[in-house]
């Protein structure tokens, strides 16, 4: 089962009405990482390990690497990173730098909806072995190229099967 946590802001500069929104009034707000803790909390304390959480670019923040890689054992996580460095064959560098040099030989097909027309989109994918700086866990960068100018970046701590 996957998770799907999204911690994106609710301010939309551009929305010209968002239905079901309260007004904050002081003391009400608090800080954006105790709110996902918090949600993360209760999604552990009632499915235990069972899922995996995926959270997208917002999640790519040291307070939920943390929460995630307490322990001995990793809890299950895919999240899109921004821009991090990662630890891969002991040496330190951008996510960013390590995907755009990743060959992506694996490739499938999509079926995507824009302006309400189906269309084929096809995508290459690969991943790879990393560690973030601070933590022995063995993670994975995967990189997944063809959705737009960079390529997008997702850490796991879910075991991916690499054919070589």
């Amino acid at each position: 089962m996957v998770i799907a946590i999204d911690p994106g802001d609710l301010r939309k500069k551009y929305a010209k009405k968002m239905e079901f929104l309260g007004r904050a009034r002081d003391g009400e707000v608090k800080s954006e990482n105790a709110q996902i803790l918090k949600v993360i909390d209760t999604l552990f304390r009632h499915l235990q390990d069972r899922g995996i959480h995926a959270i997208d670019r917002g999640g790519d923040r040291g307070v939920l690497y943390k929460k995630y890689l307490k322990g001995r054992k990793a809890k299950r996580f895919v999240i899109r990173l921004v821009d991090r460095d990662l630890i891969h064959q002991g040496r330190r560098r951008s996510c960013l730098d390590l995907a755009k040099v990743l060959p992506t030989p694996y490739e499938t097909a999509l079926i995507v909806y824009e302006e309400g027309k189906e269309k084929k989109r096809t995508i290459q994918y690969n991943a790879i072995p990393v560690k973030l700086p601070s933590y022995e866990h063995r993670l994975y960068l995967v990189v997944v190229k063809g959705f737009g100018v960079e390529p997008m970046m997702l850490l796991t701590s879910c075991a991916v099967k690499i054919h070589r």
